[in-house]
């Protein structure tokens, strides 16, 4: 004899295709919303705008303090966490799959997901990069090497990374020669120069070995068996799905916001009227 589902469940599924779409979208919503605080990529959204203003602190003198704090509006409002996580929410939310987030909200009670997460969150800032810069990778061992070798490559991670840097500064410029004047417009040649070199800089081995410098560092309190376990989840129907919807609608509120800081900057700055 066949085995019956449940009465229980029976019930949800006719409860749920009995609800209007706006709100079976609101459950939808709120399920992805709860992933990205679970998996910690809100809070990463959050910290965003600290780390790109960090990342231009060393041009401060060159702009001056009032010039220096008009850029570092602008970067903070165009890169805003509500803005980034905005994008990313709806690429999570257009591919949305209950299984999977439910595998993901199930995976990430675990303690040690919980205490990656927060280790990931805690080092994303401009301090953090420059220990990076100093770590001895020399010191890690072979079969963390293979780890974080083989967790690259199952993830595409370099791959990703240049698609979506690529984007975002092809944006940035064409959004530029939009406002600039012929004569301070970027030439195709050159912007095509431009985009050549970063590709190959993040092709590089030397951008490999950073990368692998910067996982190092973030994990290295983590045990080889506690980042397979890890690692596998990535490796995983869900845990795919996460990663590339992830980094699709990163790339994407990248993109935007790149273009909307690009357009504001030449504004404010004047930059077309000194280019005429």
């Amino acid at each position: 004899m066949k085995s019956k589902a449940p009465i229980a469940f029976l019930a949800c599924q006719l409860l749920l295709a009995g609800l209007p779409s706006s709100a079976q979208g609101l459950a939808r919503d709120e399920v992805v919303s709860e992933v990205m605080r679970a998996t910690g990529i809100a809070s990463g959204c959050s910290s965003l705008p600290v780390y790109i203003a960090g990342l231009f602190e060393q041009q401060k003198a060159q702009f001056g303090n009032e010039k220096y704090s008009v850029l570092i509006g602008i970067l903070s409002d165009s890169f805003s966490g509500t803005n980034m996580q905005r994008y990313i929410r709806d690429e999570l939310a257009g591919k949305y799959d209950e299984a999977l987030c439910k595998s993901i909200l199930e995976t990430y009670k675990n303690q040690l997901f919980i205490d990656i997460t927060k280790r990931e969150n805690d080092t994303l800032n401009i301090e953090n990069e420059k220990m990076v810069a100093q770590f001895d990778y020399s010191a890690i061992d072979a079969d963390r090497d293979k780890i974080l070798d083989e967790f690259i490559d199952a993830t595409k991670m370099i791959e990703l990374e240049e698609s979506m840097v690529i984007g975002a500064l092809d944006v940035y410029m064409k959004t530029y020669n939009l406002f600039l004047p012929k004569g301070g417009k970027l030439d195709p040649d050159m912007s095509r120069q431009i985009l050549d070199q970063t590709g190959k800089a993040l092709r590089s081995d030397e951008n490999r070995m950073n990368t692998k410098k910067r996982m190092a560092q973030t994990y290295e309190s983590f045990t080889n068996e506690q980042l397979e376990e890890y690692f596998a989840f990535y490796r995983s129907e869900a845990g795919m799905w996460l990663f590339a919807n992830y980094m699709k609608g990163f790339q994407k509120a990248l993109e935007i916001s790149m273009k909307d800081a690009a357009g504001r900057i030449i504004s404010e700055f004047n930059l077309s009227e000194q280019n005429t």
